[in-house]
């Protein structure tokens, strides 16, 4: 008799689970029919929404890309020295003007600094007309430069 019961329970059981299936898959395609028509239903912004993060990402993907500017680029026909150099190139004579922006010191040198170390020999003279003139183009460059970004 207990043999008997097994098998009556065995077969309920099966009996529930293929009715647990039957009743997932009803279930599932009720689902379906109520997504699918929200979705229909809503069509339009969804896609425009779609497209919007499509867009966002290629704008992000694109912009990565790019490279940084460099802060310390130094502008052209300007030589950048260390402060020591500066120094050395005043007691010798060597500077001419010199002009503050910020933290920036520019100065206008009567001979160009070449790679050997500057030397203390005195400069050579020019006409004052021609520093004067000389000076005054130096001094528009350097009001010129943009030191903000």
């Amino acid at each position: 008799m207990n043999d008997m019961s097994d098998r009556r329970s065995q077969s309920n059981s099966r009996r529930r689970r293929h009715q647990d299936v039957k009743n997932y898959g009803h279930q599932l395609k009720q689902s379906f029919a109520r997504y699918g028509a929200f979705f229909m239903a809503h069509k339009q912004s969804l896609l425009a929404t779609a497209l919007l993060a499509i867009l966002t990402l290629l704008l992000f993907g694109i912009a990565s890309r790019l490279q940084v500017p460099s802060m310390d680029a130094t502008p052209r026909g300007v030589t950048a020295i260390n402060y020591s150099t500066f120094v050395e190139q005043v007691k010798a004579g060597n500077v001419l003007a010199v002009a503050f922006q910020d933290d920036d010191v520019y100065g206008l040198s009567a001979r160009p600094l070449g790679k050997e170390r500057p030397s203390t020999a005195t400069p050579t003279t020019s006409m004052p007309e021609d520093r004067t003139a000389e000076i005054a183009a130096w001094t528009q460059s350097v009001n010129s430069i943009d030191t903000t970004w």
